[in-house]
């Protein structure tokens, strides 16, 4: 499904982002079980807020997924325009929206943990340049491993 969804947004966006999925040994996508629309809110941040924004460059998206004992270790990354200047973006338009889908999956990710007595990881990690410069956007988190 996340496939699917990712095709679907480069049609959305021609030519705007490449992207690539990397599955690491021992994991079995084919029966891999990840509860639907728990990483698509990850990679729509990152198209929304920072790819779509980028004028010069085209961007990409890598979503990678290694197993570490009863976890899927995701990472989400992008080379977006990065959440300082996306906020900044954001503020210039109508304040009534106030998104709650991170905070949502977020709390979704802390009950799966939780139900399996495992300790949830989520970590959001800005990237620069060396020169300062926004370079994008990291998401990692656990998911408890499901076949």
């Amino acid at each position: 499904m996340l496939e699917k969804y990712l095709e679907l947004e480069t049609i959305r966006f021609p030519g705007k982002f490449t992207y690539d999925i990397r599955i690491y040994p021992g994991i079995d996508s084919q029966m891999m079980r990840i509860p639907s629309m728990l990483i698509q809110p990850f990679v729509e941040n990152a198209i929304k807020h920072g790819i779509s924004h980028l004028s010069g460059r085209k961007g990409w998206i890598r979503v990678s997924f290694e197993r570490e004992g009863p976890l899927i270790l995701c990472a989400i990354s992008d080379n977006g325009i990065g959440r300082v200047r996306s906020a900044d973006i954001n503020s210039n338009r109508t304040a009534y929206h106030q998104s709650a889908g991170m905070a949502i999956t977020a709390h979704r990710l802390e009950l799966l943990h939780r139900e399996q007595g495992l300790t949830s990881r989520y970590q959001v990690e800005d990237k620069y340049l060396e020169d300062g410069t926004p370079a994008g956007t990291t998401v990692r988190f656990s998911i408890p491993f499901n076949y």
